[in-house]
């Protein structure tokens, strides 16, 4: 069985106590040395940028063939944060709150809406404390 080599991440930033995540995603490689450690989605991992170092939230872990692709991709630095221990602060658990009260609030049931907002707020609220 081969081992995944390649990350698919978002960017995220920190703003008044709220996460925001990036719409874009991008491709991180995966060192030997830290393939051993198992990045799950949901984990936050530290990678090299255009010219710094930042935090991702792992979308997607995946095996990429370098040899018949020919791409280069920046390296993995470490991994921040597991996504087990964040409970359910996975990335998708917030991405899927965030969808699902856009469509309540675009179908006027506001009071559902707020309900999930507060919810998918406390996960992110758990997030940004764990990163700390």
């Amino acid at each position: 069985m081969d081992t995944p080599n390649t990350i698919m991440a978002r960017h995220f930033n920190v703003i008044n106590g709220e996460i925001i995540i990036s719409p874009k995603e991008y491709y991180w490689h995966i060192p030997k040395s830290l393939r051993t450690i198992n990045i799950k989605p949901g984990d936050v991992v530290r990678v090299k940028a255009v010219k710094t170092y930042v935090l991702v939230i792992v979308c997607k872990v995946l095996r990429e063939e370098f040899e018949e692709t020919n791409i280069h991709r920046e390296p993995v630095i470490a991994r921040i944060s597991h996504a087990y221990k964040l409970k359910s602060t996975k990335y998708d658990d917030i991405i899927k709150s965030l969808e699902e009260a856009l469509r309540l609030l675009h179908e006027q049931e506001a009071n559902a809406a707020e309900a999930i907002l507060k919810n998918a707020l406390r996960l992110t609220y758990e997030l940004k404390t764990k990163l700390k």
